[in-house]
């Protein structure tokens, strides 16, 4: 069943258009950087993170929301901007991986007792096993630390 809400989700996440339901009520507008993401996430291996869900969507779509909205976000715009990249660094964070806390909501959310974004700690590579400084992770880490 998580598999074809996954799925439902990519499809759903692929429509960033406005439109309505059958009752007329307006459907949930998915950001662009988010749909991407969100399909990019789903596609993770579930040992690493479970797949977003379609009841998942609206509280994504407000913290991506929180954070357009944030004038002091503008570098972690930067880091949903380029969804490749996060995703990487979660593959290079092994720490998170299979966690029941570690999911994209909690990704897109400030740390609970502090100002930083979990996205941003991500990038800094807090997560991650410290990698040789010739390895993918170690140059995928320095890449993200260029926002």
């Amino acid at each position: 069943m998580a598999e074809d809400s996954a799925s439902s989700v990519t499809n759903l996440a692929a429509s960033t258009e406005a439109s309505t339901d059958k009752t007329g009520k307006p459907d949930l507008v998915i950001p662009a950087e988010l749909s991407r993401l969100v399909e990019l996430w789903n596609s993770l291996p579930p040992d690493i993170a479970k797949p977003v869900e379609s009841r998942e969507l609206p509280s994504l779509c407000s913290a991506c929301e929180s954070v357009q909205q944030s004038k002091e976000a503008a570098h972690i715009r930067e880091l949903l901007s380029n969804s490749e990249a996060v995703i990487e660094a979660v593959k290079c964070s092994p720490f998170v991986h299979g966690k029941p806390w570690f999911s994209l909501n909690w990704l897109l959310k400030r740390e609970s007792d502090g100002p930083q974004w979990n996205i941003e700690k991500l990038a800094a590579g807090r997560y991650q096993n410290k990698p040789a400084a010739n390895s993918r992770a170690a140059q995928t880490m320095e890449a993200l630390s260029s926002f």
